[in-house]
């Protein structure tokens, strides 16, 4: 099933999400591009000294850009939500996707944040059992540091990968009433669906697709990190072409919650 997956079903699925970008190859390239000069401007503008005059204005583009920094994933997340969807979802045209961009951008911030908050709390919790564990076992000790660490990143994308529709739902879609009346028990159940319905949504959505989910999360979290491991050099070039394949991983996350979302309207029953 791997093989297949690796022969068959990966490199299909890169190429219909990059379908999706290439429709705005232009405009996708200069969100990379900035998104690799901003480290840059934060290292020209963090070293300013209290004797430098213009220290007040260089503090405070360096605040801005570091928000800029924080805030770039979920409007990316919101940009491509609008440019992705489907006609029958809503204006695809970039005025309509700048209003979008405008009213969900802080809201799927604080989804975002919750939904990696709570994924970094369960890793941390798995990764202190792997240190408790492997420090008891013989011949391991030197072993403890990577193994723990590596189980703490996998627990955290296998996570995401959960909450990777989040984004997705909270961009273009409302709160289903259904949901939180039918498919929740108790009061307990209704609330935790009001204030996190983004969360509860898209994990019942993958709860089949984890596996399949987990290369693009890994991908879309962790590609433009690795620039930081390439030869200084050539590390800007090797920043702009892994932001690409974050948002081709991105693209390919969107399909599948495409597919999710119009398998779920369709075992709706019709309203009369």
């Amino acid at each position: 099933m791997l093989l297949r997956w690796l022969l068959f079903v990966f490199p299909r699925e890169l190429r219909l999400a990059w379908r999706r970008l290439a429709e705005d190859a232009f405009v996708w390239c200069c969100i990379a591009a900035t998104l690799t000069v901003l480290p840059y401007l934060e290292l020209l503008l963090g070293p300013a000294g209290p004797d430098d005059r213009s220290v007040g204005a260089a503090r405070g583009l360096f605040v801005l850009i570091a928000f800029v920094r924080i805030a770039a994933p979920p409007l990316v997340f919101v940009i491509a939500a609008g440019r992705f969807a489907s006609s029958e979802v809503g204006d695809r045209s970039w005025p309509a996707v700048g209003r979008l961009a405008v009213r969900r951008t802080i809201p799927a911030l604080a989804a975002w944040l919750a939904a990696s908050a709570l994924a970094l709390v369960v890793s941390l919790f798995a990764q202190s059992a792997a240190i408790a564990v492997l420090s008891q076992m013989d011949g391991t000790k030197q072993a403890v540091a990577p193994l723990s660490a590596v189980c703490r990143i996998f627990i955290y994308v296998s996570l995401m990968a959960r909450f990777a529709f989040v984004p997705f739902i909270v961009a273009l879609e409302q709160r289903d009433r259904k949901g939180r009346e039918q498919g929740t028990r108790g009061t307990i159940g209704r609330g935790v669906y009001v204030l996190a319905w983004p969360l509860v949504e898209s994990w019942a959505r993958t709860q089949a697709l984890a596996w399949r989910l987990f290369p693009y999360a890994l991908s879309v979290i962790y590609a433009p990190l690795a620039a930081g491991f390439v030869w200084p050099p050539v590390r800007a070039p090797a920043s702009f072409m892994l932001q690409v394949v974050s948002f081709t991983a991105l693209a390919v996350l969107f399909d599948h919650y495409s597919v999710t979302s119009e398998r779920r309207q369709l075992a709706e029953p019709p309203a009369f």
